[in-house]
């Protein structure tokens, strides 16, 4: 399931793109009104936007930060990539508990 933050004028580009990708998703939630990412239901979050990632432990949900530039430094678990010995799926086939 995706939960991403788009403004209107994107949506359409965004749906291409994800359509283009032909990513396994069950589902889709495209906010584009400022609402958190926390207001869609989701066991894990991977965000690279700080904020976001504070807001879902908040809640007591999983999270960690896919590694970019601007958020290197934060106080939270991250992923550098979705593969690979540091990446996503291989931490959750793992069992790692980034809460």
């Amino acid at each position: 399931h995706i939960v991403t933050h788009r403004p209107k004028h994107a949506v359409r580009d965004t749906l291409k793109w994800l359509d283009f990708a032909e990513l396994p998703i069950s589902g889709l939630h495209i906010l584009s009104e400022n609402q958190p990412k926390t207001s869609i239901a989701f066991d894990f979050l991977v965000d690279d936007k700080a904020e976001n990632v504070q807001q879902a432990l908040a809640h007591h949900r999983g999270a960690c930060l896919f590694e970019r530039a601007w958020n290197l430094g934060e106080p939270y678990p991250y992923a550098k990539g979705w593969l690979g010995d540091d990446g996503v799926v291989e931490h959750l086939l793992d069992g790692a508990n980034y809460v």
